[in-house]
């Protein structure tokens, strides 16, 4: 099953001019749609500060997310006076219910001493318990700050930052100078960040200047061990192209393709397995990787290693059917005679989609209705693998349709997420609700949607599946496939009337479909109605978004539909200022094509060249400066380019910025 994305919340993207972040993406709770919260909220997106903080100052007491809101504005000066103390008081609160970025913000405030005293010691325990709840920045930053406590050089410091922000020229320039690329007394090294944050172009850099691949951390692991276990596709390709060992394993036994099929990372699993990783292998525990994948229900990863051939570590199905059958024939067994994994004959022989073995069971007094301890039905397990013709035998012995696991889940989910369209037919048909909702309060419709399986999302809207459900979390089947980039299903969800701009969890569907970037999903959403000049949820407009994350394609489909080329985020940057700063270079050409202006302020007052400067992207650099950028301009501290880019370590584009400044002769704009 495809990994779940992220839950995004609403807010401003001011805090990062501060060395905060904006509190968009933590997890959705029943607090932020409250309606006593909307008037604020509305407030913040009609940039009505004052009023919103004044309604967010008088719910914050009993409201988590309103809380964290006023934190926000209070942090940076924004409708109310700043004041770092009040803020750290309501960043607390909420970092102490469970809000990662909270907590993120609250370390960095206890980091630098606002609003308080430094307390080292509290804010990197906040950064872990931040970074243990899966938000990047905290991660980063606890690989930065590990660099800057730690004794070395000035070249060591300058290896890590290179490694934090993936920054291959800045690698290569400290370990030039003689910083080490191996682990240190816990066990970190470079490399192994790198992986973690699937910084590909730091780890390419470490791996071509000669960094040990088969080097293990504490835990034992290699840097791709640490890539497929946390799903980072690109830094497993880098590491498999500089000759990693591809079937390294950890201390559970576990190589490289067992991590990545039990966490469901199937862009790393097929990159794994179009390099050999070996299919046979086994674990201390005796499972293989389709093993882990099925266990966990990463039901397009499980496909995937089915289609390549891999074995189960469970005997041979029919064998096992045979020895059954056998045992019930002679010794009186009984049909209820578990296997040596705790699942009856009759699990087991539905799980494999054995039917002969079915009828033979069913016939020797078998229940239908048997279930594993987990909740997992026979008829559930049959619909889960597709094996429609064992359902239907299922069925008929009056397996009941509406039995669910422990999460809520029915037969009919199961069935929708793999896409077997004819066990959805014969399921809707023996009763199945078309609209049953699992614990997450999800639909069959939301699930196929999610799984991007079209074909099975219109035989549950044919049904009268309901196309603008929603989850607990606020999620809608429209959403999921826009994020998951399933423009077929997109387009079969629209055709059934799904609202094109109908908010998912907070977002709206457009800035979803930025997930993948995929050009097909938007155009479908921007053809059906949706605003291409949408903003998401950290303020940033869609086609900032794209730019951002170098989405050549989506932002085509934004400016095509008429998306203002220079519309800037809350705090300031244009998109070609976020393309810049992030190196899309394509992207840049496409927003300069389209009359972007070239030498637009930001953030404290810097120019796309200053920001393409300062973070080493030169393509970047030599584009603007062909499309007419000025390299005399200063930001706010006085500085212009070439310097941002000397103080960063960049020589060469500092050399070729002074080039540039020799052959003009503007006076600088400070």
């Amino acid at each position: 099953m495809a990994s779940r994305r992220p839950r995004r919340r609403p807010w401003l993207g001011a805090l990062v001019a501060t060395g905060l972040v904006a509190l968009a993406g933590a997890p959705a709770r029943a607090a932020e749609r409250d309606p006593a919260l909307e008037p604020a909220l509305q407030a913040v997106r009609d940039a009505k500060l004052e009023a919103a903080a004044a309604r967010l100052r008088k719910l914050a007491p009993t409201h988590e997310a309103a809380a964290v809101r006023l934190a926000s504005l209070l942090a940076v000066g924004r409708g109310v006076a700043r004041d770092d103390a009040e803020a750290r008081r309501w960043f607390e609160r909420a970092a102490r219910a469970g809000d990662a970025r909270a907590a993120y913000n609250l370390a960095r405030l206890l980091e630098s001493g606002r609003g308080g005293a430094p307390d080292p010691k509290a804010a990197r325990a906040w950064l872990q318990k931040s970074a243990r709840a899966g938000y990047e920045p905290a991660r980063r930053r606890l690989v930065e700050a590990s660099r800057e406590r730690a004794p070395g050089t000035r070249a060591e410091a300058l290896l890590w930052r290179g490694v934090a922000r993936n920054q291959a020229d800045l690698v290569l320039s400290a370990l030039a100078a003689g910083a080490s690329a191996q682990a240190d007394a816990r066990g970190r090294s470079p490399l192994h960040a790198a992986a973690l944050l699937d910084h590909d172009r730091a780890a390419g850099a470490l791996a071509g200047a000669g960094a040990d691949l088969e080097l293990r951390n504490a835990a034992g692991e290699t840097a791709l061990l640490v890539a497929a276990r946390r799903g980072s596709a690109r830094v497993a390709l880098v590491l498999l192209k500089a000759g990693a060992h591809r079937d390294a394993r950890d201390a559970r036994g576990r190589t490289a393709s067992m991590n990545a099929a039990a966490n469901g990372q199937d862009a790393t699993l097929a990159a794994l397995l179009a390099a050999g990783s070996p299919l046979q292998a086994k674990d201390a525990q005796g499972h293989t990787a389709l093993d882990l994948a099925r266990e966990r229900r990463h039901t397009q990863v499980a496909r995937r290693l089915e289609a390549s051939g891999a074995p189960a570590g469970a005997p041979d199905a029919s064998a096992a059917d045979a020895r059954w059958l056998q045992k019930l024939g002679s010794s009186g067994g009984g049909a209820d005679s578990p296997d040596l994994a705790g699942w009856s004959p009759l699990l087991v022989a539905s799980w494999r989609g054995n039917e002969a073995a079915v009828r033979s069971l069913l016939r020797s007094g078998a229940s239908a209705s048997e279930a594993a301890a987990s909740g997992e039905s026979a008829l559930m397990l049959a619909a889960q693998r597709g094996h429609c013709a064992v359902a239907k035998r299922l069925i008929a012995a009056g397996a009941p349709t509406e039995v669910h696991s422990r999460d809520g889940t029915r037969a009919l989910h199961l069935a929708a997420a793999g896409g077997h369209v004819e066990c959805i037919e014969l399921l809707i048909a023996a009763g199945a609700r078309v609209d049953a909702t699992n614990g997450a309060g999800e639909t069959p419709l939301m699930l196929a949607a999610r799984e991007g399986r079209a074909a099975a999302a219109k035989e549950l809207l044919r049904r009268g599946a309901s196309a603008a459900a929603s989850s607990k979390q606020g999620e809608t089947a429209l959403g999921l496939a826009s994020w998951g980039g399933h423009a077929d299903a997109v387009r079969a969800l629209l055709a059934a009337g799904a609202p094109a701009a109908a908010a998912s969890d907070g977002e709206a569907p457009v800035c979803l479909a930025m997930h993948s970037g995929d050009g097909p999903t938007l155009g479908a959403l921007l053809e059906a109605g949706a605003e291409s000049g949408t903003r998401c949820s950290d303020g940033v407009p869609a086609l900032g978004v794209a730019a951002r994350h170098g989405m050549l394609e989506a932002a085509r489909e934004l400016l095509d539909h008429g998306a203002r080329v220079d519309e800037a985020a809350g705090a300031g940057s244009t998109p070609l200022l976020l393309a810049a700063e992030s190196g899309s270079a394509d992207v840049c050409r496409l927003l300069l094509d389209h009359r972007a202006e070239v030498d637009a302020r930001g953030p404290r007052r810097e120019t796309p060249l200053m920001r393409a400067s300062a973070e080493g992207h030169r393509e970047v650099v030599e584009i603007l400066l062909e499309r007419g950028a000025n390299p005399h301009i200063r930001n706010e501290r006085g500085l212009d380019a070439r310097q941002l880019a000397e103080g960063s370590g960049h020589t060469e584009i500092a050399t070729l910025l002074g080039n540039a400044s020799k052959r003009g002769s503007l006076l600088g704009i400070f």
